[in-house]
């Protein structure tokens, strides 16, 4: 039980960092990611795994 909320609070930081980074992208600089997510999700998902998540383990 304790890994899979180790699991799952490491996934909901990733997805809170990506929405905050996204909604500051919208509404300070008024862009998008527009055809993009697919690219910003693997590459920041994989520089998460790398650099965050020992922090959790």
């Amino acid at each position: 039980m304790k890994k899979l909320n180790t699991i799952l609070i490491a996934f909901l930081s990733y997805i809170g960092g990506f929405a905050a980074y996204n909604l500051v992208l919208h509404v300070v600089w008024e862009q998008s990611l527009g055809g993009e997510w697919d690219t910003v999700l693997f590459w920041g998902g994989l520089a998460f795994t790398l650099f965050a998540v020992p922090i959790y383990i």
